[in-house]
């Protein structure tokens, strides 16, 4: 089988791609330096949305991405409680390096922050989705 993902065509998970901006980027955000929608912001590098899920919900949401790679094209997904999404954002924390999460409970927004820590949970399960703001031009 061959799986679709939303990984597009020029990006690279080789080792040795620079990355650096995107790096600096994720960290103004930790810092609260930036806390507005992201387009534009480090043009050339993938962007995405974020899903998290407790390991009890993550085959399911991961099969369903795999089944509908369009509207949820899957670039990444983490070990259960790790926060750090792997080769795709190298030393990002997914936690604190969005800025803005909704949290959401029984289907409702309960809270918009700009830091998930204390909601995550030993066997949280990260989802990076593709997102339209990777191939929009500014």
């Amino acid at each position: 089988n061959n799986f679709n993902t939303g990984i597009p065509p020029s990006f690279s998970l080789e080792e040795g791609v620079d990355r650096s901006a995107a790096r600096e980027f994720r960290l103004r955000v930790r810092s609260g330096e930036h806390v507005e929608q992201t387009s534009g912001c480090v043009p050339g590098h993938v962007q995405a949305n974020f899903v998290a899920l407790p390991k009890a919900y993550a085959f399911d949401f991961l099969v369903f991405c795999l089944r509908n790679p369009r509207p949820c094209p899957l670039l990444a997904m983490t070990d259960p409680g790790k926060g750090d999404p792997g080769i795709i954002a190298s030393g990002a924390d997914l936690r604190t390096d969005i800025p803005r999460y909704l949290v959401f409970r029984e289907g409702k927004v309960v809270e918009s922050t700009t830091d998930v820590s204390e909601y995550w949970q030993s066997d949280m399960v990260g989802f990076l989705l593709g997102c339209s703001f990777s191939w929009e031009q500014k």
